[in-house]
């Protein structure tokens, strides 16, 4: 935000918050699977859902998951960069960031009913979101 001060003439606000909030993310999803540590949605599923307990094929399907939240938000937080330093593409690069902003939201229902069906999973994404806003949520995890 400092450079906000700095720099008056640049409209880049949004694109911090894009990069900052995609770098959260791809943190929050990344760490733990890089590190060859149970993934934050294993985490959840277990001390939040407190649903069945995982297969092995729905672990790595969570798994999975975690990899195509941290590519997208690697890659939104990339593109957002790139529109941050060049000004003549942050027209195409934000049509592009509202697409995959979209995108995550359906892939985040899709994603929950393939759970569904494929492992016969009890969560849906309406409690996943409603879990994902409650703070105590959060005291469970470990990044």
């Amino acid at each position: 935000m400092l450079l906000a001060f700095w720099k008056q003439g640049l409209q880049f606000t949004p694109y911090l918050a894009v990069i900052a909030i995609n770098l959260s993310m791809a943190y929050v999803f990344g760490h733990n699977l890089l590190r060859g540590r149970p993934s934050v949605l294993l985490q959840f599923v277990t001390s939040a859902h407190l649903g069945p307990s995982p297969s092995a094929e729905f672990i790595a399907y969570l798994r999975q998951q975690c990899g195509v939240w941290l590519g997208i938000g690697l890659f939104s937080a990339g593109l957002a960069l790139l529109a941050l330093v060049a000004p003549p593409l942050r027209s195409l690069a934000s049509i592009v960031l509202v697409t995959l902003l979209v995108a995550q939201a359906l892939w985040f229902v899709i994603s929950h009913e393939i759970a569904r069906i494929r492992f016969s999973r009890t969560e849906t994404w309406q409690r996943s979101l409603s879990l994902i806003l409650r703070r105590d949520t959060w005291e469970k995890l470990d990044f």
